[in-house]
């Protein structure tokens, strides 16, 4: 079973007027990405009982965040070991999968009794090292080793010494471990040993080692494109005046701010906007804001249009950004653009006004003429003059004051300059807009 058969059969679990279907759907999509290794065989008959938990409304918590609710993954986690599903279907994993499972998600009290019946089952003693060790490398991974089985057998077993920690201690290690180096990564691991960390007394690891450490797995999870929930986690325990060091060094590592697209990825708009008004924009490329901009109007779920369109409102009016609107300005609004019209006809069609009439705002008298003349402009005031005479007016009003600026300062080309366009306004401010 592969990754989209498997997000296909978990969405069939939210219903279609279910009012937090987006939000779940991110979720559980994530949750598919961190757990595919499970349905590599016979996925098909494992999947009832996944389904059962996924559905279980104890494995969700509403939440005053922008997605209204959580997806609890240790209760997941938990669950996931269980004999029975709530609705009575059997577990179908044997045991060293559920003991996998344990140790994926660092469910530290139940490694602990997992262990404890492998010991039993292979007749291994506690006086006995050899055989503790042989077991702990025979649970370590059934093809190949599990980092994450690996660190806790030999944890549990005692033997944590056998394994390279790098000076390390052993919590820093299973941290970098559950963040970087295991095949998959798991939100549940990294919060885990983030927490075992963050409590380590200053006799054992100082502040300053730990925020260091902490960054660097947050850097490193910035670029992590496949698991945006880790870094979404990382993010939230990072001191928000950390967050210049932060994107310095992600683009320093990266080549490109991969904190932002994931704050994209997750819906996050308070934190993408948190971090945006951390950046200089001299350090921000104009192709890069253009694809924040495209994201936040054209790109944006619909339910959540009316957040996205906030953060255009504050990334367009914010200051220094004057040549990156300019591109995007080129683009939208001369006929020589394949771009013509990419922005502002979804907005209009979907009833947002506002970003409309910023981007007009903000464009020079010969790209406004060139856009109200295009096929495009007729479009708008098609769908306009159906359902909002108001704006209607307004938008030929920028027309207008376009050809009068024109007429007057007999302009012969184009404009490099971000000049506003004066119009009467007044009658207008506050009318037509969403």
């Amino acid at each position: 079973m592969d990754c989209d058969e498997l997000r296909k059969a978990v969405f069939s679990i939210v219903k279609d007027d279910d009012p937090y279907k987006e939000s779940k759907q991110l979720q559980l999509k994530n949750w598919c990405g961190a757990f595919l290794e499970i349905f590599d065989s016979w996925g098909e008959k494992k999947l009832p009982f996944f389904l059962d938990i996924l559905s279980n409304e104890e494995c969700w918590e509403k939440t005053d965040t922008i997605h209204g609710i959580k997806l609890n993954r240790r209760v997941v986690a938990k669950k996931m070991i269980e004999p029975q599903s709530w609705k009575g279907t059997s577990n179908p994993l044997e045991d060293f999968y559920l003991y996998q499972i344990a140790c994926w998600c660092c469910l530290e009290e139940d490694i602990i009794s997992l262990f404890e019946h492998f010991k039993q089952k292979h007749q291994v003693k506690d006086g006995d090292p050899d055989a503790l060790k042989k077991l702990a490398k025979r649970i370590s991974g059934s093809w190949c080793t599990d980092a994450m089985m690996q660190f806790w057998s030999h944890f549990i077993s005692g033997y944590i010494s056998e394994l390279d920690l790098k000076g390390q201690h052993p919590y820093v290690f299973g941290l970098h471990r559950a963040a970087i180096s295991s095949n998959r990564r798991r939100v549940e691991a990294v919060e885990f040993f983030w927490d075992k960390v963050q409590s380590l007394p200053e006799s054992e690891l100082s502040a300053q080692e730990k925020d260091e450490v902490f960054m660097r797995i947050a850097v490193h999870a910035a670029h992590d494109n496949g698991y945006p929930d880790v870094f979404e986690f990382c993010l939230s325990r990072i001191s928000s005046d950390k967050y210049p060091e932060l994107l310095k060094r992600d683009l320093e590592k990266n080549g490109y701010y991969g904190s932002l697209n994931i704050m994209n990825d997750m819906l996050s708009f308070d934190k993408f906007q948190e971090l945006f008004d951390c950046l200089k924009p001299s350090n921000v490329k104009e192709d890069d804001y253009r694809l924040w901009v495209k994201f936040m109007t054209r790109d944006c779920p619909e339910c959540y249009l009316d957040k996205g369109v906030n953060v255009f409102m504050h990334m367009w009016k914010k200051r220094g950004f004057g040549d990156h609107c300019v591109l995007i300005l080129d683009k939208e609004m001369m006929n020589d653009s394949f771009f013509q019209g990419r922005f502002s006809v979804p907005l209009i069609e979907k009833g947002y006004m506002e970003p409309v009439w910023a981007m007009l705002d903000k464009a020079n008298s010969r790209q406004i003429k060139e856009f109200v003349s295009s096929e495009k402009a007729n479009y708008i005031r098609s769908i306009l003059e159906q359902r909002d005479r108001v704006s209607l007016n307004r938008f030929l009003a920028y027309g207008k004051s376009a050809d009068e600026e024109l007429d007057q300062k007999n302009i012969p080309g184009p404009s490099g300059d971000l000049a506003d366009v004066e119009i009467s306004k007044q009658s207008y401010v506050g009318l037509g807009d969403h």
